[in-house]
C-alpha cells in the first residue's frame, strides 16, 4: 500500500481534479516526497493524496460524478477504509444534483433484520460500524 500512496499525487491548481500516477522518474521532479507540496516547472502545485487537508478536499472541483468517485476511491484506499455510493438528490425536476459517496462501514444494519425470528439461514456478521466518513460532491449541470 505505500507503493500506492506515494505513486498518487492530486493538482491542486487544476479547475478539474487530476491524479498523476508518477513513476520514479516523474516523482523525482516533484521535489522531496516527504515534503508537503511540490510545484512543477510549469507553476502547478502538486500534493500527495495522503497529505490533503480538508480545505485541499473541499477546492477541488470534478468533471464528472465519476471522477470524484475515483478520486474519494483512492482517497479512501490510501487511508485504509473502502467507499461505496450511498444517496442521490434530485430537484423538482428529477434531475440529480447531488451525490453522497461514504465509508463501506457507514451506519447500521435494520434492526428488523436482527430480531426476526423465522431466519432460515443464520445473519451474516455484522461490519458496519457508524463511521462518519463521506463526501458529498454537488452536480452543475
Amino acid at each position: 500500500m505505500d507503493k500506492f500512496v506515494e505513486d498518487h499525487v492530486v493538482n491542486l491548481d487544476d479547475d478539474n481534479f487530476t491524479s498523476d500516477e508518477s513513476g520514479g522518474e516523474e516523482r523525482d521532479e516533484l521535489g522531496d516526497k516527504n515534503g508537503p507540496a511540490e510545484v512543477n516547472a510549469s507553476g502547478d502545485q502538486y500534493k500527495r493524496i495522503t497529505d490533503l487537508t480538508t480545505d485541499d478536499i473541499w477546492g477541488l472541483e470534478f468533471g464528472s460524478e465519476e471522477e470524484a468517485y475515483q478520486f474519494y476511491s483512492r482517497y479512501a484506499r490510501c487511508i485504509g477504509f473502502a467507499v461505496r455510493k450511498e444517496a442521490i438528490g434530485r430537484d423538482s425536476a428529477g434531475n440529480r444534483n447531488r451525490r453522497l459517496y461514504v465509508c463501506s462501514r457507514h451506519g447500521l444494519r435494520n434492526s428488523k433484520y436482527l430480531t426476526r425470528v423465522d431466519r432460515k439461514r443464520e445473519s451474516r456478521p455484522l461490519i458496519r460500524t457508524k463511521c462518519l466518513a463521506k463526501l458529498q460532491i454537488c452536480l452543475v449541470s
